[in-house]
């Protein structure tokens, strides 16, 4: 019930789409619910030349997510997505932006928090609070989220979740949360619920775009997998209580970087 219809398509196909389609849809049946947003991207080209499937222009997505992973694809497939204009791939860029961004950035900010978070005694910080900034930052974060998801604004969503976790990063810098826990047991106590709290919302906030490292890391946390989003009235009492549940697993890396220097024979037409 009270489900949305989306339609996504290319700017070749909007006209069928938004008028010959519905029109159909409507003669064959006027009970039936047309859609409610249709969503038109431009187009995506390889190296600035046109993907073309008759000529054999194409890159097989079941044979770059078997190389290259789920989150990976995904990943840079939003960054670049063409929502506003016509964009590009190239192999440079993707090396480029997933080594960069999603594991220097999203995934550096989780693996350090949770590296650091080892030896702490999670059931320590339930009655400590948080600062109103910390609050405000994750509120904002998914209230622009969700806005952008209901706008079919995938790569600004995106960027709503890289802006936290680049956020948590330079918090973890400030504070030099390392040097805290012999410096300042007390501080650093306040900043981990406050930097946990943080990786709690972006399993949430990347589940969307990358669901698979979304469960990865609720797995990791000791958390069961998301089910729904918390309200954004209930967003920050719904985090402590996720947090006072939480169970540090072993941690590893929840991205890997890419190599495009030695592709295998199945992209041999676009290397």
């Amino acid at each position: 019930k009270d489900v949305k219809h989306y339609y996504y398509m290319g700017k070749d196909n909007l006209v069928f789409h938004a008028l010959f389609w519905p029109g159909q849809l409507m003669a064959y049946d006027d009970a039936l619910h047309l859609p409610d947003t249709v969503s038109v991207n431009m187009f995506l080209d390889f190296d600035g030349k046109k993907f073309s499937k008759s000529r054999g222009n194409i890159i097989s997505i079941k044979d770059f997510v078997e190389h290259f992973g789920n989150d990976s694809t995904r990943f840079y497939l939003t960054y670049i997505m063409p929502e506003y204009r016509d964009t590009s791939f190239s192999w440079s860029d993707f090396e480029d932006k997933v080594n960069h961004i999603l594991v220097a950035n999203l995934g550096n900010f989780i693996h350090r928090t949770l590296s650091i978070a080892k030896k702490l005694d999670i059931s320590e910080l339930s009655l400590l609070s948080v600062d109103e900034d910390i609050k405000n930052t994750i509120l904002n974060s998914f209230k622009a989220s969700r806005s952008h998801l209901d706008a079919s604004e995938f790569r600004k969503c995106l960027d709503e979740i890289l802006a936290l976790s680049s956020f948590g990063n330079k918090f973890i810098d400030k504070k030099q949360v390392w040097a805290l826990r012999k410096d300042n047991p007390d501080e650093y106590q306040k900043a981990m619920k406050e930097l946990l709290l943080i990786v709690v919302a972006l399993a949430y906030l990347i589940t969307p775009i990358l669901p698979d490292a979304s469960r990865r890391l609720f797995e990791t946390l000791g958390l069961g997998l998301l089910e729904s989003w918390p309200q954004q009235e209930d967003l920050i009492a719904s985090f402590e209580r996720d947090l006072n549940n939480i169970s540090l697993r072993l941690t590893e890396p929840l991205f890997r970087q890419v190599d495009t220097s030695d592709l295998p024979k199945e992209f041999d037409g676009f290397k």
